[in-house]
């Protein structure tokens, strides 16, 4: 099972559930784990949205900072 977290407003990560299994993952130096997102906040989702809906995210700073966000790997791939 993954652990289970919810992202707010910016993007940032809130853990849930899993913390033993974080605690192991963090003794063993694992950069990344698969993780199930429980919710998202409204304006995160917006901003999620936005960056699917944008052709040229280049020519918006503002919605570029977010490309290497986690939450986002699914909504850049289509991009690439």
């Amino acid at each position: 099972l993954e652990p289970i977290v919810t992202i707010g407003r910016e993007g940032d990560l809130y853990l849930n559930e899993g913390f033993h299994r974080l605690a192991i993952v963090k003794i063993l130096n694992i950069e990344q784990i698969p993780v199930n997102v429980l919710a998202r906040h409204k304006q995160w989702q917006e901003i999620r949205d936005e960056i699917y809906n944008t052709r040229d995210i280049d020519g918006k700073p503002e919605l570029k900072r977010y490309i290497s966000h986690p939450d986002l790997g699914d909504v850049v791939s289509e991009k690439t």
